[in-house]
């Protein structure tokens, strides 16, 4: 997250602190970040953005890791239509 090199964020207190900063990018929307899930080499946690006016954006963000590291991050939204 940020500038490079980046920041580097450790364990899971850590991690969902750093998630909550990155969120906090999205002006205008409030944010929330629940089910932070760590476990051996995968990880995930689920977001949700509400923006003034606008029905809540939710979504994923599906980790995979390779030593201390991030190897592939995989992220899934779901745009609510309005009819």
């Amino acid at each position: 997250m940020g500038p490079e090199p980046g920041l580097t964020f450790w364990g899971p207190d850590e991690l969902q602190r750093g998630i909550a900063a990155m969120l906090a990018h999205n002006q205008g929307s409030t944010a929330a970040l629940r089910n932070l899930c760590l476990c051996g080499k995968r990880g995930f946690w689920e977001w949700t953005y509400t923006f003034p006016g606008g029905l809540p954006e939710r979504g994923c963000d599906l980790l995979e890791f390779q030593g201390e590291r991030i190897r592939v991050k995989n992220a899934l939204r779901k745009v609510q239509g309005g009819a």
